[in-house]
């Protein structure tokens, strides 16, 4: 969602491009609900759902098993 963009969230793309990132186990779940949402109210388009989770499988994200 371009409104979302900013100087900060750019900041952390790159800080987290070398590592890791530790999400909890529903992480995947809560993710999903919020591009759903954010659909059903308008605020994005399916085409940009898709482009939204292209981006994110692509992040270098590690599920916490504990």
């Amino acid at each position: 969602m371009t409104d979302e963009e900013d100087d900060y969230a750019g900041s952390l793309l790159v800080a987290i491009s070398d590592s890791a990132i530790l999400v909890p186990q529903h992480w995947a779940l809560e993710t999903t609900n919020g591009l759903i949402l954010a659909e059903r109210r308008g605020r994005s388009s399916p085409e940009e759902t898709l482009v939204a989770l292209a981006f994110i499988r692509d992040l270098p994200i590690r599920v916490d098993s504990g």
